[in-house]
């Protein structure tokens, strides 16, 4: 089975509005596991509400559905924001890898990893069906042209 990533955003709107409340609730997890990283990225989200995931710490997300991500880093997030990744499925293997850290956590289903984005990172081989969902705060979105003509900011 091979797959690719795939970006959730407002143009599929029934699809959105069921990802926000989980989006929402990953926020407050990170809030609690997190306090003093979670307020720094709240305040830097606060100002663009309609940029961001509902009332979350997160202006996008990317769901990689038996994808073999390669080493990258995530350079358009804000500096010091929080990533959040999440898994689900049938699979073996799979670690996150986190080579500055020489680090590779498996993160099982139901398990929470906030992590810096920014930091080299990829994913271990697998077997199976493996579906994670990573949440980060991007830089450029922030500055989107879009946001002023109020085109993003509406409720589908």
């Amino acid at each position: 089975m091979a797959g690719c990533p795939c970006a959730f955003n407002r143009e599929q709107p029934e699809e959105y509005r069921q990802l926000v409340p989980i989006c929402e609730s990953l926020s407050e997890l990170a809030r609690e596991h997190e306090p003093e990283l979670w307020q720094q990225q709240m305040e830097v989200a606060a100002g663009h509400r309609d940029l961001t995931i509902g009332e979350s710490i997160w202006s996008q997300g990317v769901a990689n559905l038996c994808f073999p991500m390669t080493a990258h880093r995530d350079s358009g997030n804000i500096p010091g924001s929080m990533s959040a990744m999440i898994v689900a499925g049938d699979f073996d293997g799979g670690e996150l890898i986190i080579p500055a850290n020489s680090v590779a956590v498996f993160v099982r289903p139901g398990d929470l990893l906030l992590f810096d984005g920014r930091e080299l990172h990829g994913v271990g081989p697998f077997r199976g069906a493996r579906m994670s969902v990573v949440l980060y705060l991007k830089r450029d979105v922030l500055h989107c042209p879009c946001a002023s003509s109020g085109s993003v900011g509406e409720d589908p």
